[in-house]
């Protein structure tokens, strides 16, 4: 009697292990996170960079998510005691969007709602980042309709940041 009490115990403890492994993992979605939603989005709007010594940046813009991304790839360090700081243009001003992290390949999440921003910009800023920019934009991405057909570097000598250090 023992025996077939430890069997059925050992039967519905199985069971209730199977449910639980189902419940956590088998009939749950994963969640994408918010920089996921924005790239799946395929009504989003892309505006790609190439940079000298072969880094990339794209800025994604999700009407829907009112997000924005920036995707780099192979993105050179800032300069010693400084980072790089995203904006949005709004009306004609820079409002801060985030700082970006000290690694080559990454996606950022800008914070704030892409919508009625005109473009996306990278400075370089003290760190810690600044409340406006301290210098011209060394990266602009254009978000107003017509204007995504690619993106401009500005401002004096800006575009050197981008060459792969030495």
């Amino acid at each position: 009697m023992a025996a077939a009490a430890a069997v059925v115990a050992l039967i519905g403890g199985g069971i209730a292990l199977d449910q639980t492994l189902n419940d956590d993992g088998g009939t749950q979605q994963p969640q994408l996170t918010a920089a996921d939603r924005v790239l799946q989005d395929p009504d989003a709007r892309h505006v790609h960079k190439e940079f000298p010594g072969g880094a990339t940046a794209t800025v994604v813009s999700s009407e829907a998510e009112g997000k924005a991304v920036l995707v780099t790839s192979k993105m050179p360090p800032a300069p010693d005691g400084k980072v790089y700081e995203l904006w949005l243009q709004k009306d004609g001003v820079m409002v801060p969007a985030g700082l970006m992290p000290g690694k080559a390949d990454q996606t950022v999440l800008l914070s704030g709602d892409p919508g009625g921003a005109t473009a996306v910009g990278i400075t370089v800023e003290p760190v810690g980042g600044s409340d406006k920019p301290t210098s011209a934009p060394i990266a602009l991405f254009p978000l107003e309709a017509g204007g995504t057909a690619g993106a401009c570097v500005v401002g004096g000598g800006g575009a050197g940041l981008w060459s792969p250090p030495l």
